[in-house]
């Protein structure tokens, strides 16, 4: 569709990333928050392999010199934070510096500009537009589509100097991971709960994962996925060391697989639990899960609000009113889906006649039979550290 034509004058040797909500907060968290995310960039580059050079930010934007402009934008765009991120040729804000730049651009077909003033500037973006515009259709003898051309020349006009480009990257935006602290984070390796804790990341949240492995019902296999969806998550915050908590419920399983009406319940408390002690123990600030109301029989509005009372940090659920078309949708996009088709433990720890909505009266008889206490015990024996190798 579109050749780059390279020389000494303008070169696409940089990448313009942009970010969104942190642009609207106060000056010093801002600054924070920018330079945080400048730091994970850099890290994203790092890992990827890409040389790179950091400019000044300008005037909300972050500019990166590499040579490999096209590979790095792709993967700046992968970063929580970055809204957008797009090869540029960046150029002086005159106008004949600008024209020259918009001369390294081929159009075949058809065409269109738009033209972004970050600050005062001589003439008016539509008059910018149509004076580019111009050039290009007497120079290509292409012609101007201003609903759905092949190709969108934008010129973004900053205090100093100018970027000219033709294509944009989308990333999720948000804010960088670290900004907002850290989640204790129940990954299974199914569909919800990776999204779950991607969507933490885009909030600006490190996240701990927590794998409780299901004995006898699971295998190894589903350990091995679990790990595979970490490196997936590993990628949007690459440098880190990662590490995370495996639980072995084998001997709580074995006896609360002798309860049919209310097993699910007893077995999400002590999961929520363990999951606090390790929170707290790390100094975390809430425990984040992949439920969805009425997916399954302990995701009901009346069983939730069980299995969170008595908490002393809050169970935070992203995706509660979200679809399972949308969560299937987000999992593709992540890449974690192909995962998720493994057979979970989940199918055969459930029984056939679960209890959607306990009373407290029943749980606490439940609690009582099964000794409670002594299964958190047993959990809380079992808990081990893992560095992820990835």
């Amino acid at each position: 569709m579109l050749k780059i034509q390279r020389c000494k004058e303008h070169i696409m040797d940089h990448v313009v990333a942009r970010y969104g909500e942190i642009g609207i907060k106060s000056r010093g968290v801002r600054k924070r928050m920018v330079a945080l995310l400048e730091k994970r960039i850099g890290q994203k580059l790092n890992y990827e392999g890409i040389e790179y050079e950091f400019l000044n930010n300008m005037q909300g934007r972050i500019v990166i010199k590499t040579d490999d402009s096209l590979e790095a934008s792709k993967k700046i765009a992968e970063v929580p934070g970055v809204v957008s991120s797009s090869p540029v040729i960046l150029t002086g804000r005159d106008m004949e510096s600008i024209k020259n730049a918009s001369d390294q651009v081929e159009v075949r077909r058809d065409f269109g500009v738009r033209v972004n003033r970050g600050s005062e500037y001589e003439k008016t973006s539509q008059e910018i537009e149509k004076e580019i515009g111009e050039r290009i259709k007497n120079r290509t003898k292409a012609s101007v589509n201003l609903k759905d051309p092949s190709i969108w020349l934008e010129i973004d006009i900053r205090d100093e100097n100018a970027f000219v480009f033709w294509s944009r990257d989308r990333g999720r935006g948000g804010f960088p991971i670290g900004s907002e602290g850290g989640l204790a984070v129940l990954i299974s390796g199914g569909i919800d709960s990776p999204v779950a804790a991607y969507e933490v990341m885009t909030r600006g949240c490190d996240i701990t994962p927590i794998y409780f492995y299901n004995k006898p019902m699971a295998s190894e296999d589903h350990v091995a996925r679990f790990e595979q969806v970490l490196r997936i998550l590993a990628k949007h915050h690459p440098m880190k060391r990662w590490h995370y908590y495996i639980v072995d419920m084998e001997i709580i399983n074995s006896k609360i697989l002798k309860i049919e009406r209310g097993r699910m319940i007893l077995h999400r408390m002590i999961m929520f639990e363990i999951a606090e002690k390790i929170a707290l123990e790390r100094g975390l600030n809430g425990i984040v899960t992949g439920e969805v109301i009425g997916q399954k029989s302990s995701q009901t509005p009346e069983n939730m609000a069980i299995t969170s009372s008595g908490r002393k940090i809050p169970i935070l659920r992203p995706l509660l009113t979200r679809k399972k078309e949308d969560i299937v949708e987000a999992s593709k996009n992540i890449n974690t889906f192909e995962l998720a088709n493994m057979k979970s433990a989940c199918s055969t720890l459930a029984p056939s006649n679960p209890a959607t909505s306990m009373k407290q009266e029943e749980l606490e008889l439940l609690k009582e039979r099964v000794n409670f206490n002594e299964l958190v015990a047993i959990a809380k024996k079992n808990i081990e550290r893992v560095e992820l190798k990835t």
